[in-house]
Formats: structure tokens, C-alpha cells, sequence
């Protein structure tokens, strides 16, 4: 029964993508632009979430502001994160995800023509480069989402977050959204293809500032456990 209805999940999503990216490109000639990608992936993600089986609850939605720059800032359990977010998060916003992910067949291309943006987890210029256009958008109003722990958990524990994360967000002076995702790890097992129905939580807490923090080596690691212990009191939640 899971094969049949891995099967039959991964077929949908390969004919939906090829479907809907062609409907998408035709919409591009009437309105030019990567946001028109950005919408698209929105509506094709709910309807891939349905198709899993998986049962999405929302809390504190309320506390997403509407018209300013923000930084979404997530723990990551599952593959099936990406699509969950997408569906799930009312704003439009570009992921800044681990360079890897865009060779993806398929699901880079859809990475690049929704003008995602790529993040080199190396050190130096070339980790620093890659977050730019990440704030080039913030600084136009945009939203960004990242996921901090670098990796997939796998289940329902936090890997450390990594200091990386904040240059962009002690550049930009953005305030950070924190969301816990839980129970999307029971949909892909961690180093399985197999789809399973399962029950998922996201929660949003409220908007956190980091604008008066400084420089300093203890700025970042304050900055880092305030933003890492704002995310796992939401994964304790109870609903």
C-alpha cells in the first residue's frame, strides 16, 4: 500500500509541475516576473500537501506582519518542508536554501525560475556573496525564509542553529518571524523516498528585533540562542 501510494504521489507531482510550470510560462508573457512563479508554487504546493494525505493545522498566523521586511526562520524536519511552508505561509517569499538543492532535476529548475536563492554554506566572500540578493530584497520589502539548522533534522529535536544565519539578519535589520514545524518528519523519513499520510503542526510566533544588537562575537551568540529558543518554545507547544 506505501509503494502504491508513493507511487501515485510522485507521479501527480511530476505531471502537476510539467502542467503547471507550462500554464505558468504562458501567464509570464501577460505578467512578466518570477513573483508570477512565486504564486503558482503557492496553489501547486497546497494541492501536492492534499495529495500526501498530510493534515496541516495553522497557529498564530496572526502574528505574520503584512508590509514590512521580514525573515522567516524555521527548523527543518523533512524534505517535505519546502512544500508545507509554501502552502502554508500567507506572504510571498523566496527561500535563501543550500546551493545543493537547485541540481536538482525538476525541482531546480523550479528553484531558479522562482528566483530562490541559492546559499553557499562555505566560509568567506563566497558564503557572504551569496546572501546579497537576499538583502537587496529585504531592503525592497520582500520576505525571505531560512532554514538555520543548516540540515534536516530528521525528527523532532533541534540541531544547533549556525551563526551564519544572522549576517543577513544583522544586516538588513529585519525582524525575524519564528516558525516550528512539527511532525513533517513522519511524511519522509530521513533517508526514505516513501510517503506516509501524516498530522503536522506549524506555529508562528511573534516578530522578533535584533536591531540594536551590535558586532560583537557575544552579540551573535546571544542573537543565535534568542532566535534558537524562540523556535523550540513553539515546538513545545502544546495546541
Amino acid at each position: 500500500m506505501a509503494f502504491i501510494r508513493t507511487l501515485f504521489f510522485y507521479l501527480l507531482v511530476v505531471l502537476s509541475f510539467l502542467i503547471g510550470t507550462t500554464l505558468t510560462f504562458l501567464k509570464t508573457i501577460i505578467k512578466p516576473g518570477s513573483k508570477t512563479f512565486r504564486q503558482s508554487a503557492k496553489t501547486w504546493a497546497k494541492l501536492i500537501v492534499f495529495a500526501s494525505g498530510t493534515k496541516v493545522k495553522i497557529e498564530g498566523i496572526e502574528n505574520i506582519p503584512k508590509n514590512e521586511p521580514l525573515v522567516f526562520v524555521s527548523n527543518h524536519q523533512s524534505a517535505a518542508d519546502i512544500l508545507i511552508l509554501l502552502a502554508a505561509i500567507p506572504r510571498l517569499f523566496r527561500y535563501v536554501i543550500k546551493k545543493e538543492l537547485f541540481n536538482i532535476p525538476v525541482f531546480g529548475a523550479y528553484l531558479r525560475w522562482a528566483d530562490h536563492m541559492p546559499l553557499d554554506r562555505g566560509a568567506g566572500a563566497k558564503a557572504v556573496k551569496s546572501l546579497t540578493k537576499a538583502e537587496d530584497f529585504l531592503k525592497e520589502n520582500g520576505s525571505v525564509l531560512i532554514f538555520p539548522e543548516g540540515t534536516r533534522s530528521g525528527g523532532h529535536e533541534l540541531i544547533p542553529f549556525k551563526k551564519g544565519s544572522m549576517f543577513l539578519i544583522f544586516n538588513t535589520k529585519a525582524r525575524v518571524v519564528p516558525i516550528a514545524l512539527d511532525g513533517s518528519y513522519k511524511i519522509i523519513s530521513k533517508g526514505s523516498i516513501f510517503v506516509n499520510p501524516a498530522k503536522v503542526t506549524v506555529r508562528f510566533g511573534k516578530p522578533l528585533s535584533f536591531e540594536t544588537f551590535g558586532r560583537s562575537k557575544e552579540d551573535y551568540n546571544k542573537a543565535i540562542q534568542i532566535m534558537q529558543n524562540s523556535v523550540q518554545e513553539l515546538l513545545n507547544k502544546k495546541s
